[in-house]
């Protein structure tokens, strides 16, 4: 900026100057050349001060471009996964992948309605904040992918968007996590609801759509099933299906409940999650 204004300085100087040689200083009076110098410093100063001004201006300007989009990154990291962000910034076209295997995790809060009529606004929006802060820090601390709130119901995936081997794991050990967590909460709230839990693993397409509000989604028989496991599951229960309970029990301890009539999917061989082998 400093350069700038001393370059219009040296710059209104030097074609002062050049007017003032081009005339014979005999046919100057003191006075046409006390004017002259006297204009000639009045210019540079105010050339000075307006080159300071616009160079302010344009700092004040960069600055507010630069808080803009530090902000604009940053919701935009809320609403998306990093990678996934980072794609849609730099590239073009639409964001569309296909996992060949990943784990989702569905939770939901039961008797949800008969809450919001027990509830006052503020104190059931309370309540959800607190619910699904701790999940969303269960999800980050086991390496889950936060996709969706739905209502009272919470959607994670593990193996999107960066793929992993250990997405059924990453899974089993999150529903552990939320399950103990919210006995922490029913305390807290004296809440006489349950949790219902529901995984699945397989194959799933992931993308981000629309225009003006981005949301990333997952589609996909696992997503699915994921979403029956929860909603035929029972209470304070983690139920999960043969694919997630394959994969799994190395580790953990589960329960086979028996075949579960799934619409649209027919009869399906489903486990009870436990907790961790010894």
């Amino acid at each position: 900026m400093w350069l700038s204004i001393l370059s219009h300085v040296l710059f209104f100087l030097l074609i002062d100057g050049f007017f003032i040689l081009r005339v014979n200083p005999q046919e100057l009076s003191e006075y046409h050349q006390t004017v002259s110098v006297s204009s000639s410093v009045f210019l540079a100063l105010s050339c000075t001060l307006t080159s300071f001004h616009i160079g302010r201006n344009m700092t004040r300007t960069q600055q507010k471009l630069s808080l803009a989009n530090q902000r604009s990154e940053s919701l935009l990291l809320n609403i998306l996964p990093l990678p996934i962000a980072q794609r849609l910034k730099y590239a073009k076209g639409k964001i569309a992948d296909q996992y060949e295997q990943a784990s989702i995790c569905f939770v939901d809060l039961e008797s949800f309605s008969l809450l919001v009529k027990s509830l006052k606004a503020h104190e059931l929006v309370d309540l959800l904040d607190d619910v699904f802060t701790q999940f969303d820090q269960l999800s980050t601390y086991h390496g889950l992918e936060k996709i969706k709130t739905i209502g009272d119901g919470y959607m994670a995936a593990a193996g999107v968007p960066k793929s992993n081997n250990a997405h059924a794991l990453q899974c089993c050990a999150y529903a552990l996590a939320v399950k103990e967590a919210f006995v922490r909460l029913q305390i807290k709230y004296d809440l006489r609801t349950g949790l219902r839990i529901g995984i699945g693993s397989g194959e799933v397409v992931a993308g981000v759509i629309g225009r003006s509000k981005f949301c990333y989604d997952l589609w996909g028989e696992a997503v699915t099933l994921a979403a029956r496991m929860e909603s035929h599951g029972r209470s304070d229960h983690i139920q999960v299906t043969q694919s997630t309970y394959e994969m799994a029990k190395h580790k953990y301890c589960f329960e086979p409940r028996g075949e579960v009539s799934v619409k649209g999917l027919g009869q399906i061989q489903t486990y009870w999650l436990l907790g961790v082998k010894e």
